[in-house]
């Protein structure tokens, strides 16, 4: 072979390393899925819930008595157990609702959840795992919520004024709420008692669903503790607009006044 034909040999050799070369840098590198993208190790929980009229508020450790109490698991899992109290019932739904009409302390509550999702990406985190919390059961005069708070309604904090959530012996009633509404309470004739205006109660919490505050309207409210002495109050008043007769229905305002309250226990 002449040098002619192996300069031309050499030349077509590195033509074709150019070519293929290039061909092969257009082309996408495949990375094979990550199996274990999105998953993260599981972690059994639940949450308690009192039921008081259409809201629930969160249990911590108690509730009051004659409510329903919701358990409902935290996360997704293949199968769920639950075992509450001395009942020998086992629960195998991701949510149960109980009633209790008997006062008692420290209920478990055994939750056991399973869930092999993930088991290849954290061999480590056990597939089956168990919580368990502890529910009081107290009467309603031991309830968190009762007591006064001292606060401000948010849009205005300083304006200062304290609201009262106090007991008869079968309801709770809310005072002060809104600012400078006692809630009269008419009873036979023409006497008023300074009661409050009448509200569900929880624990932690309470709920007013357009109640009447006579004098100053119509009350809804829903307040919960956010910490053993802090208290917010979400509400809506309706005021009075015109008292038809002495003793008879007030009509109220069509919109209604929006407010958030957020006071601070002080007795």
């Amino acid at each position: 072979m002449t040098l002619k034909y192996l300069t031309r040999f050499a030349l077509a050799i590195v033509m074709m390393g150019m070519l293929l070369s290039s061909k092969c840098s257009k082309d996408p590198i495949t990375v094979p899925p990550d199996p274990c993208a999105g998953i993260t190790p599981f972690k059994a929980d639940f949450v308690m819930l009192e039921e008081v009229g259409d809201t629930s508020f969160q249990v911590f450790d108690s509730a009051i008595i004659n409510r329903f109490i919701s358990f409902k698991a935290v996360g997704q899992y293949d199968s769920v157990k639950w075992e509450i109290g001395n009942s020998q019932n086992v629960f195998k739904k991701s949510s149960v609702s109980l009633y209790f009409n008997v006062l008692e302390n420290r209920i478990p509550v055994k939750f056991t959840g399973y869930n092999t999702k993930g088991a290849n990406c954290f061999p480590a985190t056990p597939t089956v795992q168990t919580v368990t919390k502890y529910l009081t059961i107290v009467p309603e005069t031991l309830a968190a919520a009762i007591g006064k708070f001292h606060g401000y309604n948010t849009d205005n904090p300083a304006d200062t004024f304290t609201i009262t959530l106090q007991r008869s012996p079968y309801d709770l009633y809310v005072k002060n709420l809104p600012k400078g509404c006692e809630g009269y309470f008419p009873s036979q004739g023409y006497t008023y008692y300074l009661l409050g205006v009448i509200a569900a109660q929880g624990f932690n919490g309470f709920v007013s669903k357009g109640t009447p505050a006579w004098l100053c309207g119509k009350l809804e409210a829903r307040g919960y503790l956010v910490n053993k002495d802090t208290i917010m109050i979400h509400y809506k008043n309706w005021p009075l607009i015109k008292d038809r007769t002495p003793d008879s229905w007030f009509e109220y305002a069509n919109d209604p006044v929006s407010k958030t309250f957020k006071g601070v226990r002080i007795r």
